[in-house]
């Protein structure tokens, strides 16, 4: 197994620096055209972003064909179009941009730091000073945009990636030493990219889990696809163990937290009838809707019952059981009052007849038969 794995791994290699060597002439390369070349290898997000930052750090432009990436791409790229120029010059344009551009438009003002300007930022940040810390977040949010714009094709919005591009650019800030040789923007990418990897793994799930978890479980996910491809067929919990590093245990428990999704309205089996709701039904919760018909009829109940005398409600709640009391019968209610049958008969009409003549009395009819 992991010299099938090292062979993968000396293949993909060997196909990158064929490609580097190729697109090195033109100075450009499709993003389709590596996505083609490495399709066998089944790659994830995370692994080709890091063939993408291979051929920017080789000074080689990744091209995306996508026409929104390349429009937001070249509206934040302020030497090359004059457009922010034009919005600067007139307020009423600005109002009427939708966010994503009004947001391009903010950022414009923020110049493009050289490599020392930024040694000297990161100098006087380590320093303590939070005002050319601000400056270095700032003058790098067109890039962070740049690389948010990557991931418009998940679904999510777009100045929600910004946003998430953003944390991880000011995480890049706080962490960055200039010290290790590395170009900021080298450095910041990772986090920007992170931050945005963590974003989307949350909002995919709708249970959340630790991104320690999350990571583990995509680790897992990528061996196991990459030994099927391999071997056309899929590893054993001791196979996934030796090839990720973790324990036995750790594999079979992580694959505890793997779930699927279903609907509730999908039967329960082949040889039972019904469905997954019906298993979760819980016949103690009252029904909204029938609670609110209980609290509607409270509500009516109260409201004509305190237009009666006190004797006259008395006997009503008594005789049909209202208010949460018992229904008794006219002799029971007699004895009770210590009055006769006959006069308990009497005031009950009585009542009835004056809850007939008042407004609203529609709403009893459902509940007592006047």
């Amino acid at each position: 197994m992991p010299a099938a794995k090292n062979t993968f791994a000396k293949e993909k290699a060997q196909l990158l620096l064929a490609l580097l060597e190729q697109s090195s002439k033109k100075g450009y390369i499709r993003s389709d055209t590596i996505l083609k070349r490495f399709a066998r290898y089944r790659l994830n997000e995370e692994e080709k972003e890091d063939i993408f930052l291979e051929f920017e750090n080789a000074g080689i432009q990744v091209v995306f064909p996508d026409n929104l990436t390349d429009n937001y791409l070249d509206l934040s790229d302020g030497d090359k179009s004059d457009e922010f120029q034009t919005l600067a010059d007139n307020t009423e344009s600005f109002e009427n941009l939708d966010p994503v551009h009004q947001y391009l438009y903010e950022i414009h003002s923020f110049p493009v730091l050289t490599h020392k300007e930024t040694l000297s930022l990161v100098r006087r940040i380590q320093e303590g000073d939070a005002a050319a810390r601000e400056k270095l977040v700032n003058c790098n949010l067109r890039f962070a945009f740049s690389v948010a714009t990557k991931y418009i094709c998940t679904g999510l919005p777009l100045l929600d990636l910004v946003q998430q591009a953003n944390l991880g650019l000011m995480t890049a800030v706080d962490k960055y030493n200039p010290n290790r040789g590395t170009r900021f923007t080298t450095y910041s990418v990772f986090w920007i990219k992170q931050a945005i990897f963590t974003y989307i793994e949350e909002q995919s799930r709708l249970i959340k889990i630790p991104s320690y978890i999350s990571s583990a479980l995509k680790k897992i996910k990528s061996v196991t696809e990459e030994y099927y491809n391999t071997y056309s067929k899929y590893p054993s919990d001791d196979e996934i163990a030796t090839l990720t590093g973790f324990s036995i245990a750790r594999v079979k428990h992580l694959k505890t937290l793997e779930y699927s999704m279903s609907s509730l309205d999908s039967p329960v089996s082949e040889e039972m009838d019904g469905t997954l709701l019906d298993t979760v039904q819980d016949d103690t919760i009252i029904d909204p809707i029938t609670n609110i018909n209980i609290q509607e009829r409270k509500t009516a109940i109260d409201e004509i019952l305190n237009k009666l005398s006190p004797r006259e409600r008395q006997v009503l709640i008594m005789h049909f059981g209202l208010c949460g009391q018992e229904k008794h019968s006219l002799e029971v209610i007699s004895k009770k009052m210590n009055i006769t049958m006959e006069r308990i008969r009497q005031i009950e009409s009585l009542a009835l007849n004056k809850i007939r003549g008042m407004n609203g009395s529609n709403r009893l009819r459902n509940f007592i038969k006047l």
